[in-house]
């Protein structure tokens, strides 16, 4: 297919969509007490909704957006809206926990979209403007999690927890309809054989022959899950003494992570000038400290405020420096190395979340800081053994994916 350079409301409206979806993932949060109560459950494990998210967009993340390489993008797009839409409608509507975890599990697998969105932009706008295109969709993604723990907080708030998934399941309709108007169609791909399994089993080529990949995966997991621990157990704690919270406040909070969305330049830009040891080693330090920071999170709300934009900024300029390792490894397989790397990410996402819920049950606040702050301890040792000192490496041609193995 041709390339074509979207125009900027279009572009804008891509990275709306993409963040959307994001932003579908992270609007319990803050509301995790509201929904505890009305489901009349322990607001301590409940912690374990954000699970159920995080491993339904990792199932979608490594099933389903491999699609896309095969697959008519904008067919699967708005099929992955609509489902995403029922699912948001079903949650706003349960009436039992049960039903409800099934309809956030399904909502965070169809979010997945997000990442088709990214590289399909990308397939439709000319070379001299992709990067831009690109980071403008990705900054768009990234303020979405601030941004919906402020609209998820307020909305619960004043108009209960429910409002704020009927509302995300309407804008979901509303982008569909929008995507299908604007977005090419790829007739060429109509039709087409997937064979899934061959393409399954690619993933499984490409995680075997790039032990940078594997590597790089884990760091991301271990940043996710330290990620994933604070703004859990933060909502928890800012909900009880000395702080009772109500949720609208609870999602100000969220503002602090719009520090962390706007850095990706600035790091992609380091990393492209050698500095990714530095930043990587730099980076896991700053968020040890954040957690040491938060040890102390109740004798005042500018340390958690202080801490929480040092976090944000430390794992979202970890997670640019891991893929502007990886996206050099193999041009010809990046959806899948994304499907690699996102989904590993997530499921250390997801571990954080549940180990968050339950360390605060049993060993409190500081015990969930000490958790916190091991994480990126154990990344520096790791990374130190792997990476320091080791050459730099882009794939070699022996660890490069033959179109044979692919297609």
């Amino acid at each position: 297919m041709d390339s074509l350079s979207p125009s900027r409301p279009l572009i804008w409206l891509y990275a709306f969509a993409a963040g959307a979806m994001i932003a579908n993932m992270y609007y319990l949060q803050p509301i995790l007490s509201l929904v505890a109560n009305s489901f009349g459950i322990p607001v301590s494990t409940s912690g374990l909704l954000v699970s159920c998210t995080q491993l339904g967009y990792t199932v979608g993340i490594l099933l389903v957006v491999p699609l896309g390489d095969v697959l008519e993008r904008k067919s699967l797009l708005s099929l992955m809206f609509l489902l995403n839409a029922l699912a948001m409608f079903t949650a706003a509507a349960s009436q039992n926990f049960v039903l409800f975890s099934a309809a956030v599990l399904i909502s965070g697998a169809t979010a997945s979209a997000a990442m088709l969105i990214v590289p399909y932009v990308a397939s439709i706008t000319t070379e001299h403007q992709r990067g831009r295109v690109v980071g403008l969709v990705m900054t768009g993604a990234l303020l979405a999690i601030p941004l919906s723990w402020l609209v998820s907080g307020g909305v619960g708030n004043t108009t209960g927890w429910r409002m704020v998934y009927a509302t995300a399941g309407c804008t979901a309709l509303i982008l569909l309809m929008l995507l299908r108007i604007t977005l090419p169609a790829e007739p060429e791909r109509r039709g087409q054989p997937v064979r899934y399994r061959r393409l399954m089993h690619s993933l499984w080529l490409i995680t075997q022959k790039q032990p940078t990949l594997r590597r790089r995966a884990l760091y991301g997991s271990l940043g996710m899950a330290s990620f994933s621990s604070l703004w859990t157990g933060l909502p928890i704690l800012l909900s009880q003494p000395p702080y009772s919270f109500p949720a609208a406040r609870i999602g100000l909070i969220g503002l602090t992570g719009v520090a962390g969305a706007l850095i990706p330049g600035l790091i992609g830009r380091l990393s492209d000038r050698g500095y990714k040891h530095a930043l990587a080693i730099g980076l896991a330090t700053l968020m040890m400290l954040a957690w040491g920071a938060l040890f102390f999170a109740t004798t005042g709300l500018w340390i958690i405020i202080v801490a929480a934009m040092a976090l944000n900024i430390a794992v979202m300029g970890l997670q640019v420096t891991h893929q502007s390792v990886i996206y050099k490894l193999d041009p010809n397989a990046n959806s899948r190395i994304t499907a690699v790397f996102i989904s590993v990410n997530f499921v250390g996402g997801a571990i954080g979340s549940a180990v968050a819920s339950i360390g605060l049950h049993y060993f409190g606040w500081e015990g969930l800081c000490l958790l916190g702050a091991g994480l990126p301890a154990a990344l520096l040792v790791i990374y130190a053994i792997n990476e320091w000192p080791r050459p730099s490496s882009s794939g070699s041609v022996d660890n490069q994916i033959s179109a044979k193995e692919i297609h």
